[in-house]
């Protein structure tokens, strides 16, 4: 076994989870990683170790290693792609509801998305740290890969804070760096909610601030990649799994909820979750060009997704479901 594939062995995750998310942190496998390499030299070469005439010992480790090999097992310790949930800080939550779009914000991520700590290589020596910080970037207070991590927005619990926040980082310029991006569906459905005359007498302009996503893509021209998370919304809490972060991947219905005639908001739809997939991408390949405006051709891509590695914790009561809003129409336009 080379010392790559040795070095695998003792960083890449079980089955169960995303390459490069950590069950234990990286400080505790790198020791075992230098234990085992010593222990596999001493028995190949049992002579590398005999005392010489001095009586000194010749070892050898990690540290060792030239400064190349090190520095690919290092690269090789980095998040594999995450989907970190962006939110307003609850103490800007009312001061942003009615403010001009100039105002400075404050987004942060929420500590369930990411795992609750920042990847372990910042953490282990100055080597490691040099390595990492060439290939991450602190934004929001947590440490991005601006090539393959997505910020994702999603309207969450019953205030609908969220449904703003998009439009607000994008005039802000908070999101030109990124080249992934992953929206909530309802965010692309909530235009046709903003059309009635009873959703307008009933918010008047409280959310004038909201841009459809294919105006904000417009914006954006860096961002290469676009997902559409399709889940159902509940009232449950986000559960932290340490060192474990959130990425994307196909639907389920474990990662959707999915129940025929029950998705919120109601509708009187008999489809299986696969016809629903169908229609949602049929909505989204039509309406494609008006995301491509401005921009050069084939450069951005757009999908549907579904979130996984997330858990959600339980809720006293009954009904974890947001509740139905008679003022929303129907998903598909």
């Amino acid at each position: 076994m080379n010392i790559l594939n040795l070095f695998r062995k003792f960083t890449m995750s079980p089955p169960n989870m995303e390459p490069g998310q950590f069950s234990m942190p990286l400080r505790a496998k790198m020791n075992q990683l230098n234990a085992e390499i010593e222990e596999r030299v001493r028995r190949s070469n049992p002579a590398f170790y005999q005392s010489s005439s001095k009586g000194n010992a010749k070892t050898t480790g990690f540290s060792d290693l030239p400064v190349e090999i090190r520095k690919k097992i290092w690269l090789l310790t980095l998040p594999g792609p995450r989907v970190l949930h962006v939110v307003h800080h609850p103490k800007t939550i009312q001061t942003c509801r009615h403010a001009p779009s100039t105002q400075s914000l404050m987004p942060v991520v929420t500590p369930a998305s990411y795992g609750l700590h920042h990847p372990a290589i910042l953490q282990v020596n100055y080597e490691s740290r040099s390595i990492a910080l060439s290939k991450l970037t602190k934004i929001c207070d947590v440490y991005w890969n601006l090539e393959i991590d997505a910020p994702y927005f999603e309207i969450k619990d019953d205030d609908d804070d969220a449904v703003c926040l998009l439009a607000e980082m994008r005039k802000a310029g908070e999101l030109k760096q990124f080249k992934n991006i992953a929206v909530d569906w309802k965010l692309w459905m909530w235009e046709l909610s903003t059309r009635t005359m009873e959703f307008r007498v009933t918010f008047g302009g409280r959310f004038e601030g909201y841009e459809h996503p294919l105006k904000v893509l417009r914006h954006l021209p860096n961002i290469k990649k676009c997902s559409f998370v399709y889940t159902e919304h509940t009232l449950q809490s986000d559960v932290v799994q340490p060192y474990q972060a959130w990425y994307l991947g196909p639907l389920t219905d474990e990662t959707t909820n999915f129940t025929v005639g029950k998705m919120v908001p109601q509708t009187n739809w008999d489809d299986s979750l696969e016809q629903t997939i169908g229609k949602i991408e049929d909505t989204i390949e039509n309406r494609q060009a008006q995301a491509m405006t401005g921009r050069p051709g084939g450069d951005l891509k757009l999908e549907l997704m579904a979130i996984h590695g997330r858990e959600r914790g339980s809720v006293p009561g009954t009904g974890l479901k947001r509740p139905t809003q008679g003022w929303q129409m129907d998903w598909f336009g």
